[in-house]
């Protein structure tokens, strides 16, 4: 039987190593990965799962450029300033207004650049779907962060009585 972990923190609570999985670095890092998933997803669906070698570069080339952008939209609009165990509905007006402005330089780009930097330019289904696909990815994250912290937490809180 393992012993419990000693307080550290002078909370009162024994201190938790899952919690090392809640920080910052952690959920960008997931944020990064969920919108690259759901960019690269919808590319594959926009070619019904047949990616044609030319969309293959455009996907790898634009890929950084779209993450970036997303994650500067959270950023903007402080997503990463909400405290993440309280996310709900009324965060949502937050989400929604990063995912379109993620969204609209994209759609301006494919728009005004020129012919020359075609590689850099977003099809518009595929902007529409990753704004969908990723942003719900990211609402969805912090969703699923919250139920296990609460599951976890009163699993510790019940051990400690």
């Amino acid at each position: 039987m393992r012993e419990p972990a000693l307080d550290t923190s002078g909370t009162g609570r024994a201190n938790r190593p899952w919690k090392r999985f809640l920080g910052r670095r952690v959920q960008l890092g997931l944020d990064v990965l969920a919108l690259s998933a759901a960019f690269a997803l919808a590319y594959v669906l926009r070619f019904d799962f047949g990616l044609p070698p030319s969309a293959g570069h455009g996907l790898l080339v634009q890929l950084p450029w779209v993450v970036a952008l997303q994650i500067a939209a959270l950023w903007a609009f402080g997503v990463y300033s909400l405290i993440w165990r309280y996310v709900g509905l009324a965060e949502l007006r937050k989400f929604v207004g990063a995912a379109a402005a993620g969204s609209v330089p994209l759609l301006l780009g494919r728009m005004l650049l020129p012919d020359s930097l075609g590689d850099l330019k977003v099809p518009v289904s595929i902007t529409v779907m990753t704004a969908f696909l990723g942003f719900g990815a990211i609402l969805g994250l912090r969703v699923l962060r919250r139920l296990v912290y609460e599951r976890f937490e009163k699993e510790a809180t019940a051990r400690e009585r």
